[in-house]
């Protein structure tokens, strides 16, 4: 079953782009609404924008697949990529840390 958590001010933003760049480094991130439906894989954690369409979020939460789906205030500042609304993460460890970072608030 997918989780949903809706965080709409990221409390340590520092620490969750250091993990995002860690993730980035290794290979481990997916950006983008088309990338992620395309890979037929199990994501961790999947990042999504509050200005996100309806219509992406819902079709996220579908995909997602027993997944945990955060939804962030602004997912672009965290990849330093203009008009970024999702990010998947694949590495399990990693997906963690940032759900413990969203946790923490």
């Amino acid at each position: 079953m997918t989780t949903f958590t809706k965080c709409l001010k990221i409390m340590n933003k520092q620490k969750i782009i250091s993990y995002l760049g860690f993730a980035q480094k290794a290979g481990k991130v997916v950006i983008g609404f088309d990338a992620i439906t395309k890979k037929f894989r199990h994501f961790p954690l999947i990042l999504v924008c509050e200005s996100a369409s309806e219509r992406t979020k819902n079709e996220i939460v579908k995909f997602a697949r027993g997944g945990k789906v955060i939804f962030a205030e602004n997912v672009a500042e965290l990849t330093n990529r203009e008009g970024c609304k999702v990010i998947a993460v694949s590495d399990e460890n990693l997906a963690n840390a940032i759900i413990n970072e969203f946790s923490q608030k």
